[in-house]
């Protein structure tokens, strides 16, 4: 993140995302993912975001999902009802959009998804990963894919020093993704909502 940008501000945290389990993993993926955020936040739309799940829950059966938002532009693979398809929809879709789909490539091929399990010692279910740049900051989103009331684990993307566990994110960002501003915060006790 740049120096001079708001952060939101009452957002909804849970002590459980502190603890870092794995120092090596952990330092590895902090790479991965700083690159990934700056080369997304060079495309210069708003907001931009690629996303990834072993294992999509979708309310009828589970597969493996990758999504690429790009300001205006969205599209799926392993999507709900046959709606979108990711690679197809790439076809027509802006430079940009390509250029997020690349950085997304690229984090899968070096396996961002099992680095993040292993730094936070968590077991793959339903859950997503997705690297965001929404109004200038860039965030990592760690998303349950079968809604729970605990919100999803936000981590702030810092340009020098390693990433951060920020906040709690509105459930299911595999649907929130598709919305023009897909990344919103749970509030705090007696707080407003922060965007």
């Amino acid at each position: 993140m740049k120096f001079g940008i708001k952060l939101p501000v009452g957002v909804l945290r849970n002590d459980r995302w502190q603890t870092i389990r794995d120092q090596d993993a952990f330092l590895h993926f902090n790479n991965l993912v700083r690159d990934a955020a700056s080369q997304l936040s060079a495309l210069n739309h708003d907001p931009v975001a690629v996303a990834a799940s072993p294992n999509r829950f979708d309310d009828a059966w589970n597969y493996e999902w990758h999504a690429v938002r790009c300001g205006k532009f969205f599209s799926e693979e392993g999507s709900y009802m046959g709606k979108y398809k990711l690679k197809r929809d790439l076809v027509a879709a802006p430079v940009e959009a390509r250029s997020a789909y690349g950085v997304l490539v690229r984090l899968e091929e070096a396996a961002w998804r099992e680095l993040f399990a292993t730094a936070f010692d968590i077991e793959w279910t339903d859950q997503s990963l997705s690297a965001v740049v929404q109004a200038g900051l860039s965030w990592l989103v760690f998303s349950s894919n079968n809604c729970s009331d605990d919100g999803d684990p936000v981590f702030a993307v810092w340009e020098d020093q390693p990433l951060s566990y920020f906040g709690e994110a509105k459930d299911r960002f595999d649907w929130a993704i598709q919305d023009p501003h897909p990344l919103a915060f749970l509030s705090g006790p007696g707080e407003m909502p922060a965007h």
